[in-house]
């Protein structure tokens, strides 16, 4: 799992630093209200694209993780072909809601054009089909292919056309669109030449369950979530201006960089939770709140230290938005505090629990920023108050309903020692791999 963890770091950091610099030729070439406009429109994609899911992947990781192990490949197939359907289904329902939402003028968006919202349409549909296909790469231990196309990939695909773009003098919140849109679609590409390098047979004849139901009964939860995590960025270019909501964004985007290495760790321990058995579940759980601690508090710290430079470089019109960030990273901290509740809970049969309690955070921060407050310091505030307290209500679930403990509770100084340990014996063994291979590079020549 170490190992895996340090491929998915390495894509997840490189994926990050070409994303900040997309954002900030964007933040330096853009109008600040297109600034605004591309950052609202890619905020909509990713929150739609996962909710379009409707839980299609939490059975894909369950179910297919586990035929995977066992060599039923007719029956991984099977997983994959329902849940690519299932997430097809929702991202048909998201784009119509979409168009209804256009159509009766409830998202206008002060000048963002029906075209925009059509192509925004069909990258809600694209990223659906993402997210499961990534899901059952990792399902199959296909790890670093599966955060290659989503992170590295999609990264370096729309900054080469976006500063393609600006050096012809062509920038523009268009053509800015244009170019993630290319990225997704390149990168689903790329994701279905990996799943076909899987030998997976052509067609199943194994009967597999339908996952529909289990799929619907976690998607409130992952739902609520996704919401949680994505609604502040797109709710506040409805509540203020343009040019205010780009001071938030720009801080949101910044952030956020400091997830990406909790992501990381996320995408690996997820298969190793589902797989491990019953007797094991404890230590699974630990190990992985471990490494998430590590990697939040890294992610973190350079987060805070590079913040005031990025802000810096983004421009004047950016300055205020170096407090959020701290307020930002507070609220984060809980997933490093904490470890990975709601995948413990999907992944052990509390789907149902986990649910309630996201539907119900998110809920509750939806009513704040549409009717409280507009301000957006105070909606930071608010934001990382929730997480904790949405957080520590799931790590509270896993204890009552599961027996188990996660996050700091499940930590002891022998665990945290023989993490330590592995993290260091991994890095020091790739560094000497790496050490031969240029070696023997130059001894060939």
């Amino acid at each position: 799992m170490i190992s895996s963890v340090f491929i998915v770091l390495a894509l997840r950091i490189v994926g990050m630093l070409l994303w900040l610099l997309t954002t900030l030729l964007l933040a330096r070439l853009l109008p600040v209200a297109e600034f605004a406009l591309t950052s609202l429109a890619i905020n909509i994609i990713l929150l739609f694209g996962a909710l379009a899911t409707l839980g299609a992947e939490v059975p894909v990781l369950r179910f297919g993780s586990s035929s995977w192990r066992d060599g039923q490949q007719d029956q991984f197939r099977g997983e994959l072909r329902q849940g690519k359907q299932l997430a097809l289904f929702g991202g048909l329902i998201a784009v119509l809601f979409m168009g209804g939402l256009l159509r009766f003028e409830v998202l206008h968006l002060n000048g963002l054009a029906p075209l925009a919202f059509m192509a925004i349409g069909f990258g809600i549909l694209i990223s659906g089909q993402i997210v499961v296909q990534r899901t059952a790469l990792r399902s199959a231990g296909r790890v670093g292919e599966a955060v290659f196309a989503e992170s590295f990939l999609r990264s370096f695909i729309t900054l080469f056309l976006v500063g393609g773009a600006a050096l012809l003098g062509q920038l523009s919140f268009g053509v800015a669109l244009t170019a993630y849109l290319s990225a997704l679609l390149i990168g689903w590409m790329l994701q279905l030449r990996s799943l076909s390098k899987l030998g997976l047979p052509r067609s199943t004849q194994a009967p597999v369950s339908s996952r529909v139901k289990f799929a619907l009964s976690v998607w409130p939860g992952d739902a609520a979530l996704v919401a949680f995590q994505r609604l502040p960025g797109v709710l506040i270019g409805f509540v203020t201006d343009l040019e205010t909501a780009a001071v938030f964004l720009a801080a949101e985007r910044v952030a956020q960089a400091g997830m990406f290495l909790i992501d990381a760790v996320r995408t690996v321990i997820g298969p190793t939770l589902a797989a491990a058995k019953e007797g094991e579940r404890q230590q699974a759980i630990s190990k992985g709140s471990a490494i998430m601690l590590g990697a939040g508090l890294v992610g973190a710290l350079c987060t805070l230290a590079f913040g005031a430079l990025f802000v810096h470089l983004l421009g004047n019109a950016y300055t205020n938005a170096l407090p959020l960030i701290a307020i930002l990273l507070i609220g984060q901290l809980s997933f490093t505090a904490l470890g990975p509740t709601g995948i413990i809970l999907n992944m052990y049969g509390q789907g149902k629990i986990r649910s309630l309690i996201s539907v119900c955070s998110t809920t509750a921060l939806c009513f704040v920023l549409l009717f409280v407050t507009s301000d957006i310091y105070h909606v930071a505030l608010m934001y990382s108050a929730m997480i904790w307290i949405m957080n520590l209500l799931l790590a509270l679930a896993i204890w009552r309903r599961l027996g188990r403990v996660t996050g700091l509770f499940s930590l002891n100084r022998t665990l945290l020692s023989a993490t330590l340990k592995e993290v260091l014996e991994t890095l020091t063994a790739k560094l000497r791999s790496k050490k031969t291979d240029t070696l023997s590079s130059k001894s060939l020549r």
